[in-house]
């Protein structure tokens, strides 16, 4: 009895033992955990021309326990992303390769790229790509604005096309993407030139951006593009009609009123892309607060325009720049 006893308090001993391993084990996977990390989150690229397109690899660590699981990848404008492996294993790594394209961009960059992942405390991870980009043939207004118009008005703008001193070009041609804007251009001497631009009556109504498109004979800038926006006075108006957005996510407020006084309704508020969304407010008879939220990328929304209808039949349409 005294042996069997033994044999029983062995065997209960190692049953314990048994328990506590596997209690361990349990103890250790609720405890573990992927971790998404990257020796060298931020590229400096220097300086480059913007004619080119840069290709830079990051390699994305899991210096945690469990298997890293990566998911969508939100990459800025002008940028295209590869992962080569969406799992990673504890103490092993993934390559993002991603391409930036330079064209039609100029002066100091900063690109965000956006991994998510199941790391519970990095949801999304960024990866920067910063540097300056500079171009060959340029232009001295990086954007030609004409504010302050009337339907019918007659002004003019012009803008000085130069290129650095290495490089040697001729304009061929010019255009734009508007019919209320002419443009035309004239050789004040080699590797410079004046590009003028007229409007040309009945001006759209509401603030719009047309591109004015400079063609050259240099085979590595064919051509550069600058930026034409257009305001016409009207009755109602929006204020500001132009907002930087720089982070996300994002909180602005507007006020949209008849300068006459006149009364008026908001029917729609039309946002350029997905991932944005709005509250209207009336303050007076003829004016309403406007509060615009989203979560996206700023580098998305430059150039877009958010589109708030009214009833008022003179100027129905009333756009908010994005810039």
């Amino acid at each position: 009895m005294l042996h069997y006893g033994k044999l029983i308090l062995v065997s209960g001993y190692n049953d314990m033992k048994k328990i506590e391993l596997i209690l361990l084990f349990i103890a250790f996977q609720l405890h573990a955990v992927p971790k998404i990390a990257c020796d060298d989150p931020i590229y400096s690229f220097g300086k480059v021309n913007n004619g080119k397109t840069l290709e830079h690899i990051f390699i994305i660590k899991n210096i945690g326990d469990t298997d890293l699981i990566i998911g969508r990848i939100k990459g800025c404008c002008g940028t295209t992303v590869m992962c080569s492996n969406k799992r990673v294993a504890p103490d092993d790594y993934t390559m993002l390769n991603v391409k930036l394209s330079f064209k039609g961009r100029r002066g100091s960059q900063r690109k965000t790229i956006y991994v998510k992942s199941n790391d519970p405390d990095k949801q999304y991870y960024a990866l920067t790509l910063a540097g300056e980009v500079y171009t060959g043939i340029f232009s001295d207004k990086q954007t030609i604005s004409f504010d302050g118009l009337k339907q019918d008005s007659l002004q003019h703008a012009s803008s000085v096309i130069s290129s650095l001193s290495n490089i040697d070009f001729s304009i061929t041609n010019v255009s734009i993407d508007a019919d209320y804007l002419q443009a035309s251009f004239s050789k004040v001497k080699a590797n410079k030139y004046i590009v003028d631009i007229n409007t040309v009556p009945p001006i759209k109504k509401q603030m719009n951006v047309s591109h004015l498109k400079i063609f050259t004979d240099n085979t590595e800038y064919p051509y550069i593009t600058v930026p034409v926006t257009t305001s016409v006075l009207q009755d109602i108006m929006v204020m500001p009609s132009k907002v930087k957005i720089s982070k996300t996510p994002f909180y602005k407020s507007f006020v949209l009123r008849s300068k006459s006084g006149k009364k008026i309704k908001i029917l729609n508020v039309e946002m350029p892309i997905d991932g944005m969304s709005y509250e209207v407010s009336p303050l007076r008879t003829s004016s309403y607060r406007l509060v615009v939220k989203g979560n996206v990328l700023p580098e998305k929304l430059i150039g877009k325009m958010i589109v708030i209808k009214t009833d008022a039949p003179e100027n129905p349409d009333v756009g908010i720049e994005l810039l």
